[in-house]
Parts: C-alpha cells; sequence; structure tokens
C-alpha cells in the first residue's frame, strides 16, 4: 500500500554502477532495475507507470512507529516504484534503499495491529499470515485488514503483501483493490509470488 508517496527529486542520471557494486549490496536505484509492465497481471481500471525517485515530505503518523515499513513508507534515500494503478487499486513493487532494516518476522509479530492517522482520517490494520509458496529466504508474507474511518464514512479494504531485502534493497510486492475498487481478487493475490521473484531475479540482471 502506497500513502502519500511524495516525490519531489528524480533519481536519473547517475554514473553507472560499478561491478564491485553489482557484487554487493546496492547503494542506488535506477529504473533499470524495476520490473516491466509484462511481469505484473493486469488489473482493471489501473494504469502502468514506474519511476526512481528521492522521496521527501512528513511521514504518516504510525502506532508502533517501525510499522510504517507495511505501509511502503518510512525513511530511505531511494525509493523506486513499478506499479499499476488507480485512485483506488494496485498492484506491483515499491523499492526503497539506505532504510532501517529491521528483522521483518519479528516486526510481523509486533504489528499484529497498528495505527495510522492523518488530517480528519483514523486507520487501524490488523495482519494476518499470508501462505506463499517457495518464498525466498527472510521475505514475509502477509494480509492486511484495514478500515478507516473518517467523519462522513468509514472504509474497509484489504491488502496482500510479500516484504523482503535482497542486495540490500528492501523489495515490497503488493496487490489492493483499495476501499472503493470492488472485490478482493485472491488470484491477483496469489500473483505476488511471482511478481516479487521477478524483481529479485531483475535486480541481479
Amino acid at each position: 500500500m502506497v500513502v502519500g508517496f511524495l516525490i519531489v527529486n528524480d533519481a536519473r542520471g547517475r554514473q553507472p554502477r560499478s561491478v564491485a557494486t553489482l557484487q554487493t549490496e546496492l547503494r542506488n536505484l535506477d529504473e533499470e532495475m524495476l520490473i516491466g509492465e509484462s511481469d505484473v497481471p493486469p488489473l482493471k481500471g489501473t494504469t502502468w507507470g514506474s519511476m526512481v525517485a528521492i522521496p521527501r515530505g512528513p511521514q504518516p503518523s504510525v502506532s508502533p512507529a517501525a510499522c510504517v515499513l507495511f505501509l511502503s513508507q518510512g525513511p530511505a534515500g531511494e525509493k523506486g516504484l513499478a506499479m499499476r494503478s488507480s485512485k483506488n487499486a494496485s498492484i506491483g513493487v515499491t523499492l526503497s534503499v539506505d532504510g532501517p532494516r529491521p528483522d521483518l518476522p519479528a516486526l510481523r509479530e509486533e504489528c499484529g495491529v497498528f495505527t495510522y492517522a492523518g488530517p480528519g482520517v483514523n486507520s487501524r490494520v490488523e495482519l494476518e499470515p499470508m501462505p506463499v509458496a517457495d518464498l525466498p529466504d527472510g521475505a514475509i508474507s502477509t494480509l492486511m485488514h484495514c478500515r478507516t474511518v473518517k467523519s462522513d464514512q468509514t472504509l474497509v479494504w484489504d491488502i496482500a503483501l510479500i516484504v523482503g531485502y535482497h542486495r540490500g534493497v528492501l523489495v515490497t510486492a503488493q496487490y489492493s483493490p483499495g476501499p472503493q475498487g470492488g472485490a478482493f481478487d485472491s488470484q491477483l493475490a496469489a500473483s505476488l509470488g511471482e511478481i516479487y521473484r521477478a524483481q529479485v531475479e531483475k535486480l541481479d540482471d
């Protein structure tokens, strides 16, 4: 789930990565590292987009604070996005580098229930296990049940998520119909394993 992904600086035009960098952890992102549109199944009403940029702006108010990772937010030197999305629905990946690197299984336990807030909005998220076959070592999968209360309405929706690290990059594959995007599609959720693995492989190209 991408909440307030504010971009102010385009990260294109970087120097070519050295062989030494390719053999170790990656410190910078570029669009060539992102999966392509053909790696992500169609989602009605969405359009494809990708970018790499330096995020700026305030972080959402999340409690416990470390659970911001499950919102594809949190401090990072750079972030990348390759996703089909609309105002409500989305499926694809986000990447980030140079941010905190928590123990993901422990964080999933800590964030079994967490909250976040914005102007006039209060949200509650519950995590539950989401089995994914052949998940790479160190990655976790979860289903997020989200409930957002506004002054005039209450919205309820689900987000399927796979999160892991590869070569120092935080990789998040996610799918959600959004709060007003229709029924949750279990087949699209099941495709996240392939999307995640495609992104991991792309980082090794």
